[in-house]
């Protein structure tokens, strides 16, 4: 088995930097900021780190081959020039990716040198040759290696733990009969597991509220919440009214699901228990009233809202 890989993000300092610091944080309940997607930016730049290790280290090797005594020339090395325009093609197209424009621009002119140099229909294809000597392609891969040390050094790097690669690369894993069920909380789900996979705890926890918002106006439906916004006060507030009522009290609605209903109430107190002193449910909607959440309490928000979503997934009668 290889080395687990290191996901590496880079951000460009000074405009993503402002916006990781100010948008990263989700609302709390006395704030009026406004959630956004908050990976999305990240994703977009997300690179390799292995491959710019690999591919600067067969750069250096082929300057060591090119520069060594007694070195053939790589216009008669067809497997020379045939493996280092692959590592060149495939460094390119990491450096687009990556926003490392001077690079790219270094790798591209190279490219085309090779290419003009290797067209047997160009008229002045020995001329090129001999004008690109082992030496001139050997300096012109210093100035790759150096400049893309140069862009590098304009970024800033964070890693994500190999301990995390699943929550980011497959974040709807262990939720898909929620999602089967309730499609309309797939956003929040996977902004919920890759918000906590890059230790945004706060913003982990504001999505997995919304999610159990998503249930809660199911059950809402389902339980005949008369209340006009219908939220987590008066739903909780209807399941406990219906569970302590005596059996022979109950209406034959509440009577043929009391199974149910008993089960849903059990999962809303361990929301309660998950979440005491960190969010509010005034106004008959969840919100955060602090900013407070050490990655062991997200992940019991986040691992009892899915317990919930769970239950209401399966559980819930569907509309007929």
């Amino acid at each position: 088995m290889g080395t687990p890989r290191q996901f590496v993000w880079a951000i460009i300092p000074s405009r993503q930097v402002e916006v990781k610091y100010g948008r990263i944080s989700a609302p709390c309940a006395n704030a009026g900021e406004v959630c956004v997607a908050l990976v999305t930016l990240m994703e977009l730049l997300r690179i390799y780190a292995e491959l710019f290790v690999q591919r600067t280290y067969h750069i250096s090797l082929s300057i060591d081959r090119l520069s060594g005594p007694g070195s053939v020339s790589i216009w008669n090395d067809a497997e020379h020039r045939t493996n280092l325009r692959l590592v060149l093609e495939e460094l390119g197209d990491v450096c687009a990716k990556s926003e490392l424009p001077v690079t790219k621009l270094k790798i591209k002119y190279l490219l085309i040198c090779f290419q003009n140099a290797e067209d047997p229909n160009h008229p002045q294809v020995q001329i090129l040759r001999n004008n690109l000597p082992n030496h001139m392609i050997a300096h012109s891969l210093h100035e790759i290696r150096d400049r893309l040390i140069d862009e590098l050094s304009t970024k800033i790097f964070f890693q994500l733990p190999h301990s995390r690669e699943g929550l980011f690369e497959n974040p709807r894993e262990s939720w898909e009969e929620i999602i089967d069920r309730f499609p309309e909380s797939i956003m929040d789900i996977e902004e919920s597991a890759k918000c906590f996979a890059l230790s945004r705890y706060v913003a982990s926890v504001f999505h997995s509220i919304q999610i159990i918002e998503h249930g809660l106006i199911k059950l809402g439906e389902f339980l005949s919440v008369k209340d006009p916004i219908s939220g987590w006060t008066a739903v909780s507030k209807e399941l406990k009214k219906i569970v302590e009522k005596k059996y022979d009290q109950r209406t034959d609605f509440e009577k043929e699901h009391s199974a149910f209903v008993e089960q849903m109430q059990g999962t809303v107190e361990a929301l309660k228990n998950a979440w005491r002193n960190k969010i509010s449910h005034a106004h008959g909607r969840l919100a955060l009233i602090s900013a407070d959440f050490s990655p062991d309490i997200a992940e019991e928000i986040r691992s009892a809202t899915r317990a919930f979503m769970r239950r209401l997934a399966t559980d819930l009668p569907k509309a007929s």
